[in-house]
């Protein structure tokens, strides 16, 4: 099974993610998930934007990995977060730093609906 980590702040959508991943740290702390990744063996990262945490939020995440790019190389990114504006941004600025990371809003992941 695959390291998971989910950065995520909506109750539905972290209940969606660990009915496919069950053994998955999340958090949607930023400062949390950077020591996380830090520390931690990681293989797949969900990241999202908007966490109720301004003015920290899922691109100081993104900025942190592009900025060190010697952490976790091999990281496979996806960025959930529906936000239409910050999600380019934040696989942008991935890409700036060396690192490749798949934008797929949370809406059109397969059979992502809210359920309340």
């Amino acid at each position: 099974m695959a390291n998971v980590l989910i950065v995520e702040d909506e109750a539905w959508r972290v209940r969606w993610f660990l009915e496919r991943y069950p053994d998955a740290v999340v958090t949607a702390n930023v400062d949390a998930a950077m020591s996380w990744l830090e520390r931690e063996p990681v293989d797949h990262l969900f990241l999202d934007h908007d966490l109720g945490t301004e003015p920290k939020v899922g691109r100081d995440v993104a900025t942190f990995l592009a900025a060190h790019p010697a952490i976790l190389p091999d990281l496979v990114i996806t960025v959930h977060s529906v936000n239409v504006v910050s999600a380019p941004k934040i696989v942008a600025d991935l890409a700036d730093g060396g690192r490749h990371a798949e934008w797929v809003p949370f809406t059109q992941m397969a059979g992502a609906h809210p359920v309340g």
